[in-house]
């Protein structure tokens, strides 16, 4: 953001790279910490910035972020149908999911 409510800035810094406007914003991830937004700059898709959630999240910080492509949301759903396509992990798309399932809780138990 640059000077101003973020609420009503057309813009957001990004360090040595200047400003991004929001219109420019092709979407956004949460980083694996979930203490960093990601932002993506249309079309392609380039990572241009990182802002630091160790700041204050008000409601009008969180709603100048609304609107985006979640890309987080958007990558789990493409696994997801890739998952319940594959023939490998069963013959319907039940016995995918149940292996699927079964499959996280055996990593999960690992990590």
């Amino acid at each position: 953001m640059i000077g101003g409510d973020i609420s009503t800035s057309p813009s957001i810094a990004t360090g040595e790279r200047g400003v991004i406007l929001r219109d420019e914003i092709g979407g956004l991830r949460i980083g694996v910490s979930e203490n960093v937004i990601l932002l993506f700059r249309k079309p392609d898709l380039t990572k241009v910035a990182a802002i630091n959630l160790h700041v204050a999240k008000d409601d009008a910080f969180r709603e100048w972020f609304e609107g985006f492509r979640d890309l987080d949301a958007e990558e789990t759903r493409a696994d997801a149908q890739e998952i319940l396509a594959d023939p490998q992990l069963g013959s319907t798309e039940e016995a995918r999911l149940v292996s699927a399932v079964a499959e996280y809780r055996w990593v999960d138990r690992l990590n």
